[in-house]
């Protein structure tokens, strides 16, 4: 099968919205889980400074707890500065790999739904870098020792599945 080199190239990131939502929206819980225990953390690591003057009788107006809070609101500030960085970090990341595995899969779907309808299929291959090339090769093995079907029982079958839908 001759396939143009163009359709290799990643130009769209958002092949199957529901997976690739789905796995960008588990990303970031798992990020926020992690930001999180780090502000826990940090409150703790806090909290123990002020226990700390606190049992030295150091009065309220401290300088000591002053400078405590000081850094406390420096901390909180640096925290959430970085805590956005990883999120937006984070969700790329999520669209980068959710596109890794619903791209091939898409691909595949694609490639077998057509060999299925009688028109020639010789190979089905996906990206350089992509997940699921051991896959492919299972898949070519079979395509090889294969003989077309009937095409219109299977094309039942495959008109009533929902094919992947790209989002430009």
């Amino acid at each position: 099968m001759n396939r143009d080199k163009a359709e290799h190239k990643r130009k769209i990131l958002w092949i199957n919205p529901q997976f690739q939502s789905k796995f960008i929206f588990l990303t970031l819980v798992t990020t926020l889980v992690i930001i999180a225990v780090g502000l826990l953390s940090n409150w703790f690591f806090v909290w123990k400074f002020i226990q700390f003057g606190k049992t030295f009788g150091l009065p309220e107006g401290h300088d000591y707890f002053k400078f405590i809070y000081k850094q406390q609101a420096t901390l909180n500030l640096i925290f959430l500065g970085s805590s956005i960085l990883i999120m937006i970090a984070s969700s790329i990341y999520g669209l980068v790999m959710s596109n890794k595995i619903a791209g091939p899969i898409y691909r595949i779907q694609r490639d077998l739904e057509r060999r299925a309808l009688g028109q020639a299929v010789d190979r089905v291959e996906v990206r350089k870098g992509d997940f699921f090339q051991e896959l492919t090769v299972a898949i070519n093995a079979v395509l090889l020792r294969s003989h077309p079907t009937k095409v219109s029982s299977v094309a039942k079958v495959i008109s009533k599945k929902k094919p992947f839908k790209k989002v430009a």
